[in-house]
């Protein structure tokens, strides 16, 4: 896209990106500013596939059209497909976007629990801010809020 623009709320996507760090890129354009801003992608079952269609033919194209060995280009066309299929996977997926995308990139989380020493030491002097009240996440964890407001309903609460 080559925009940098700070005030961007909306971001929309007609179709899934070719891996995670497009994605994340292209999301990633919403909100710089640090305010609240949306990015939806568009996806259901007969579109997804066009999609995926559509990416994996692009795939081709470009690995085919570079300069290097044909053993090389079947491991980045392999590559590519990879990256095509983990951004499916996400985008059907019926769990938090947030954290699929966070694990992709950092792994999974350890839930390790603090000692109790140091459980004591945060009682004693840490400090407890408020809790925020609604903050949005994704579709799969904010859908009660969906359901109440709707979905133009639950977009202009997110940027209001």
């Amino acid at each position: 896209m080559g925009l940098d623009v700070p005030n961007v709320r909306l971001v929309i996507h007609w179709q899934q990106s070719a891996s995670v760090e497009d994605q994340l890129q292209e999301f990633g354009r919403a909100g710089r500013d640090g305010r609240p801003s949306v990015a939806v992608m568009f996806h259901n079952g007969s579109s997804v596939n066009r999609d995926v269609s559509r990416l994996r033919f692009m795939a081709e194209k470009t690995v085919a059209s570079t300069d290097v060995l044909i053993v090389d280009r079947e491991h980045r066309l392999e590559q590519r497909f990879r990256q095509i299929d983990q951004v499916n996977e996400m985008m059907r997926s019926q769990s938090c976007m947030r954290e699929a995308i966070s694990t992709y990139f950092q792994g999974p989380k350890s839930r390790e629990r603090p000692s109790l020493s140091v459980r004591i030491l945060d009682w004693v002097f840490g400090s407890r801010s408020p809790t925020m009240g609604f903050r949005a996440c994704c579709d799969h964890c904010d859908r009660a809020e969906i359901k109440r407001r709707g979905m133009s309903g639950y977009v202009a609460g997110v940027l209001s």
